[in-house]
């Protein structure tokens, strides 16, 4: 009987593993005659559901050449089966002469001991013959849990949260070293705590928001074209969820953007460096 309870606990933890697909995978294509292979590739995917996936793809070569392109798509639990499309381009920079192509991942879940792994192909959107490559992402499996007898009610990783990303904001390569950034509550003051962190740096710890706005600073690079500020409720307030107006300035323009988030998921917003 103990072997039989073991196994059934090892597949229950198998079965909620399968759900935590959102989040950022990193692997690369296989080799291909046709195609350049980039350093590394990345997907960050979110999920609107169980089975509805979106995110962005992102593709890193050498000389600070790259691809980002938006994702959609599905996960099937019942087979661990991802398939998602580049319906769109954020930006390419791929030098003369090189035309990107957009193109569809299939892929299939399995476990490692350290890491979950998706294995599959990524195929070109045409319907003449189509480019195809063999390709793998990985991510690590998430931290096992804590005590009981601890207290982890304030205590949060970036990582734990489905990111939702609420808008994109494209900045100037003459602007990527002043944008100030702000936030306050947008509504009535009932007591909303957040966290903000540019990708996995904390900008602000544990502030209450008010009328009066917190203000932050960020710069952009061409190493790192695309960052994610995301604004992470710590306390919901009286009236959840946690909303708040964060803006955006830079040397020409400005943009107010309302944010939420709550115990499942984090308010984002997306930049990106122009060439």
């Amino acid at each position: 009987m103990k072997h039989i309870c073991t196994l059934l606990f090892c597949i229950a933890s198998v079965g909620v593993y399968a759900q935590d697909i959102a989040g950022k995978w990193v692997g690369n294509y296989g080799f291909s005659f046709f195609t350049p292979k980039p350093q590394k590739l990345v997907l960050d995917l979110m999920m609107r559901d169980d089975t509805t996936v979106y995110g962005m793809s992102h593709l890193y070569y050498r000389n600070d050449k790259y691809e980002h392109y938006y994702l959609n798509g599905y996960y099937n639990p019942a087979d661990s089966t991802l398939v998602v499309s580049e319906d769109s381009t954020i930006g390419v920079k791929l030098g003369m002469f090189v035309e990107n192509v957009l193109g569809t991942y299939t892929m299939k879940l399995r476990y490692t001991d350290t890491s979950m792994r998706f294995e599959g192909r990524w195929k070109e959107n045409t319907m003449f013959i189509p480019m195809s490559s063999k390709v793998w992402l990985e991510k690590p499996l998430p931290p096992k849990p804590k005590p009981t007898d601890i207290d982890t009610s304030r205590q949060y990783t970036l990582p734990d949260k489905i990111i939702a990303v609420q808008r994109l904001i494209e900045i100037d390569e003459a602007e990527k070293d002043s944008v100030k950034i702000t936030i306050l509550d947008n509504g009535q003051i009932d007591g909303d705590i957040v966290s903000v962190y540019l990708n996995d740096s904390l900008l602000l710890s544990s502030k209450q928001l008010t009328a009066k706005s917190h203000t932050m600073y960020i710069s952009m690079s061409k190493a790192n074209p695309l960052s994610r500020l995301t604004m992470v409720s710590e306390s919901e307030g009286s009236i959840p969820p946690c909303t708040a107006r964060l803006t955006v300035y830079t040397k020409t323009r400005h943009y107010d953007i309302d944010l939420s988030s709550d115990g499942r998921k984090s308010g984002t917003i997306q930049f990106f460096l122009k060439e």
